[in-house]
């Protein structure tokens, strides 16, 4: 009987431990359980971070970017700012000059256009006025003074800075009116025949270059006005050779392309 007792208690008390071990093994894989599902909300959570911090650098890099190309041009437009303003003192000092000069540009267009070049005065022309003006100018001034307005010609020879404008928009902004009022001094219906004072007619070479060089020169815009490497792209292509043709051809010559900042933005449909 003692050893009967002793092996029913020997058998409750190993009862009691495997218990006591499936309820550990159970409570373990609850904590295994719960540590895998915290380890992947914190994964979760890791992989968040990084995503943020990877955007966070990214839109630094941007925003870095962004500042920079702000220096760039803020710079830039400093030191055209600074040139303005040096252009318009020499301009302002040009201009008292030429006030107490005056009485001394009594001579010869020649002798005129020598000092204005002397004084750095930049020339602003419209050719395209003298297809209404020819025919009252001299009504006006008196044939002595018409011989030496709108001396084009005398100008451009003296090495003043020409540039020639279209006065749009009470002219036309087509620019080859302009070149064909330059470089013949007639109206539109070719009147007078033979110009009026031809002498001053430009070529074609000088009043394109006072229409593209000659107008970037004088807005202060060195990197335009030229077809050359590494300036802006911005020209006009044309349907006919204009340095081939007789000038009346230049008021039927038009445009099939234009091109600014090196994009087309016009280009004429044909049929």
């Amino acid at each position: 009987e003692q050893a009967e007792g002793d092996q029913v208690r020997q058998r409750d008390e190993w009862k009691r431990e495997l218990e006591q071990l499936s309820q550990r093994a159970q409570r373990t894989e609850e904590d295994t359980q719960s540590a895998r599902k915290r380890i992947e909300e914190l994964e979760g959570s890791a992989a968040a971070l990084r995503s943020e911090a990877e955007g966070k650098a990214k839109g630094q890099n941007d925003l870095r970017e962004k500042m920079d190309a702000i220096a760039g041009e803020i710079a830039t437009l400093g030191a055209r700012k600074a040139a303005f303003e040096a252009e318009g003192l020499a301009s302002r000092q040009s201009l008292r000059e030429l006030e107490d000069l005056r009485s001394d540009m009594a001579g010869d267009r020649e002798d005129r256009a020598r000092r204005i070049r002397e004084l750095g005065v930049q020339v602003l022309a419209q050719p395209v006025f003298l297809e209404y003006d020819l025919h009252m100018a001299d009504l006006r001034v008196g044939p002595e003074l018409g011989k030496t307005s709108y001396a084009w010609r005398t100008l451009a020879e003296s090495g003043v800075p020409l540039s020639a404008g279209s006065d749009s928009p009470i002219e036309s902004m087509d620019p080859l009116g302009n070149l064909y009022c330059a470089v013949t001094r007639q109206d539109y219906q070719g009147k007078p025949v033979g110009g009026w004072h031809p002498w001053e007619c430009l070529t074609l070479e000088q009043a394109l270059t006072a229409a593209t060089a000659g107008v970037a020169f004088a807005a202060g815009r060195r990197e335009e006005g030229r077809v050359a490497p590494g300036l802006v792209a911005d020209f006009t292509v044309l349907d006919r050779d204009i340095f081939t043709l007789p000038p009346p051809e230049l008021l039927h010559t038009a445009a099939v392309m234009t091109v600014v900042g090196g994009r087309i933005v016009h280009r004429r449909v044909t049929e």
